[in-house]
């Protein structure tokens, strides 16, 4: 049986921010909850995947991007993707629609209590033990969340102390990081919470002619007023 490795455990007791009950914003405004800009001079995934942390388990959160990988830029893409991630209280959740078809997988927590949900057909069901266990629906949402946070094989190649662009995605302000050395790699980090607001990487393969490339773009980022998928009463 595959290990459980949630991303995001209500027992979690890590956070970017030392604010009580008391101190969270209702509207759930993320640069209220978390005010300081994200330490990019000691940048880590554990540090992004904290500041999610934050978010769920107070305002909640929904971010919606698109997947898109080139066996060949000179051609059409290979598969596109679109995925939507969210957290709310002890519910994670992440589901795509590929080549037309749409599925996904959701887990809830409460104290040691876990309970799965599969999507299949536009319907969200329990997952009783049947065709996927709990460990997969965990699986699943942490290989979907892991695509809006830089993977470690290029924390090296990136400079983060570096003189740094800004743009803004989906309203929120983010620094430009680029590499361009033996392939072509340019970020836009979320400047208070390190994710993933796009990605770009493109390879040359001068043995096959050809140019690979993987892109990642943020379409939507919401941290107010989160409401749960259709999931079905226990």
């Amino acid at each position: 049986m595959k290990k459980l490795k949630l991303l995001f455990l209500p027992l979690l007791a890590v956070s970017l921010c030392s604010c009580g009950p008391e101190d969270i914003p209702e509207g759930g405004n993320i640069d209220d909850l978390i005010p300081a800009e994200f330490d990019f001079s000691n940048f880590s995934r554990q540090a992004v995947f904290e500041g999610l942390d934050a978010l769920q388990h107070n305002s909640g959160y929904s971010i919606t991007f698109k997947l898109t990988h080139y066996d060949d830029l000179n051609a059409e893409p290979t598969f596109v993707s679109d995925v939507t991630i969210g957290g709310k209280g002890g519910y994670n959740w992440a589901y795509e629609t590929t080549n037309g078809e749409t599925y996904g997988a959701a887990v809830n927590i409460e104290s040691t209590n876990y309970t799965a949900y599969i999507l299949k057909d536009g319907v969200w069901s329990i997952e009783d033990g049947g065709e996927y266990t709990v460990d997969d629906c965990v699986e699943y949402i942490d290989e979907k969340v892991d695509e809006v946070v830089i993977r470690e094989e290029y924390l090296s190649k990136v400079d983060f102390s570096s003189s740094k662009q800004s743009t803004t995605v989906c309203s929120r302000s983010c620094y430009v990081f680029v590499y361009d050395q033996d392939y072509y790699l340019t970020i836009a980090l979320d400047k208070v919470l390190g994710i993933m607001m796009s990605f770009s990487v493109t390879y040359v393969d001068t043995v096959e002619s050809k140019i690979y490339r993987d892109r990642v773009e943020v379409q939507s980022f919401s941290v107010s007023n989160i409401e749960l998928p259709a999931f079905p009463s226990k």
